[in-house]
C-alpha cells in the first residue's frame, strides 16, 4: 500500500490490481484514492518535519541564540561543556525515565498507590546520577585534558556548571514521566 501511496506501483488506473476490485465498476475511483493517499501522505510528512524542527529548535534553542551573540568558538566551547557536563545526568535519566511509564502505571493500580512510586523513583535516580554529576564535576578538568586536550580548558567551567545542574534534572524528568502516566500530558 505504501508503494501505491508513493507512486511506485506503476500500473495504470484500468488494470485490475490483485485483491482491489473495486475500481472495475468504478475506474476513477482508484485515481481519486491514489490521489487521497498521496494527500495524506505529503500532509502526514509535513507534520513529521514539523515536531522534528520544533523538537531540534527547542532542544537547541540556547546554542541558536547565543550565536547571535558570540563567536563560533565560544558557541563551540559552550555546546560541547553543556554535552560533556549533561552526560551523567542525561546518560542515566532517559533509560530509567523510559522504564518508569509503565512502573507508574502498574503503581496506580496497586495497593501502594503512586505517592509510594513516585517518592521511590526520584530517590534511586538521585542515588545514582547525584555520584555521577558530582563526579563530572570534581574531574572535568582532567576529563577535559584526557579527552579534548588543554584547547579546551575554557569548557571546564561549563562542564562543571552543567554537571550541577543536571543534579536537578531528576525530579523534572521524573514528574514528566508521572503525568503522562496519569493521563495529564501526552
Amino acid at each position: 500500500y505504501l508503494a501505491q501511496l508513493l507512486g511506485a506501483d506503476r500500473r495504470h488506473a484500468d488494470q485490475p490490481r490483485p485483491g482491489h476490485h473495486s475500481h472495475l465498476c468504478h475506474p476513477s475511483l482508484s485515481a481519486a484514492h491514489h490521489a487521497a493517499g498521496m494527500a495524506a501522505a505529503g500532509r502526514l510528512f509535513g507534520m513529521v518535519l514539523g515536531v522534528v524542527d520544533a523538537a531540534l529548535l527547542q532542544a537547541r534553542a540556547d546554542t541558536i541564540i547565543l550565536g547571535g551573540y558570540l563567536n563560533p568558538t565560544a558557541v563551540g566551547v559552550y555546546s560541547v561543556g553543556g554535552e560533556v557536563g549533561g552526560l551523567a545526568s542525561s546518560e542515566l535519566i532517559g533509560p530509567i525515565t523510559g522504564a518508569l511509564f509503565a512502573g507508574f502505571s502498574a503503581a496506580r493500580r496497586s495497593r501502594d498507590g503512586i505517592a509510594w512510586a513516585t517518592n521511590r523513583a526520584i530517590s534511586l535516580v538521585i542515588v545514582l546520577t547525584l555520584p555521577a554529576s558530582l563526579g563530572v564535576a570534581l574531574l572535568a578538568r582532567p576529563m577535559m585534558h584526557l579527552v579534548f586536550g588543554a584547547r579546551w580548558d575554557a569548557a571546564v567551567p561549563l562542564v562543571q556548571l552543567f554537571a550541577f545542574i543536571g543534579m536537578f534534572r531528576v525530579s523534572a524528568s521524573v514528574s514528566a514521566v508521572l503525568l503522562a502516566a496519569e493521563g495529564m500530558v501526552s
